[in-house]
């Protein structure tokens, strides 16, 4: 009785040091959530605007706004800094992946002001990105596009006023949602060692206040990009 007994509590203490280790384990595993490296992301900014595109007036002389035929594209800004201990040679981001919403056109990410972009099936899976450096910081500039994901629309017939930003898409009772798609892709800085440093960006396009604001602004918590070493 008494080794069975000696058996059962060798056993209870097995298991509580295999408990034990297995929530320190756990708690201490830091994967994904301190930042490794020499880069740091010290800002990022998220900016979504509507781009009103008329194509023609049916009726010329009657100046309703039911008489004018136009597009939109959906322009999606992201501002990113980086603070750095040493130069980059090269810095590029792959994996992209741009999910798609209910109204979409041509949808494509790119760096503001480069003829390079790439979108879901392109041939080419890399971007080079060409920051601009600030104050000993990278700063650099990203467009994800939903091109033209409205075409030949009309505005209601009984609509009196309309303000050409974000919120026609109310007035052509789009909800915010129905043009609502997420962005995943990853950063990567290759630095004078050689070494790749990658950062995950998972963002969703607009933000809130887009369809009633007419534009959306927001400040990222940039405590959820965080850079790897690989």
């Amino acid at each position: 009785m008494k080794k069975t007994s000696f058996f059962i509590a060798v056993i209870v203490i097995f298991v509580s040091i295999l408990a034990i280790y297995g929530i320190v384990t756990v708690m201490m595993d830091n994967t994904g959530k301190i930042n490794q490296g020499t880069y740091r992301i010290n800002d990022v900014m998220s900016k979504s605007t509507i781009v009103y595109n008329e194509k023609e007036i049916k009726n010329e002389g009657k100046n309703g706004l039911s008489d004018i035929s136009f597009d939109l594209t959906q322009d999606n800004l992201l501002s990113v800094l980086v603070a750095k201990n040493v130069n980059a040679k090269r810095i590029y981001i792959n994996n992209v992946n741009i999910s798609t919403p209910k109204y979409h056109g041509n949808m494509y990410i790119s760096q503001n002001n480069t003829e390079e972009k790439i979108s879901n099936d392109s041939a080419e899976k890399e971007l080079n990105i060409y920051p601009d450096e600030l104050d000993g910081e990278y700063f650099f500039e990203l467009k994800i596009v939903n091109e033209n994901f409205i075409q030949n629309a009309s505005l209601p017939s009984d609509l009196k006023v309309a303000t050409f930003d974000g919120t026609l898409l109310r007035d052509l009772s789009i909800s915010e949602q129905d043009v609502t798609f997420k962005v995943k892709f990853d950063l990567n800085i290759i630095d004078e060692s050689g070494k790749l440093n990658t950062c995950n960006f998972n963002l969703d396009f607009p933000k809130n206040g887009l369809v009633d604001n007419g534009i959306s602004i927001t400040r990222e918590d940039f405590a959820n990009f965080v850079f790897t070493v690989k």
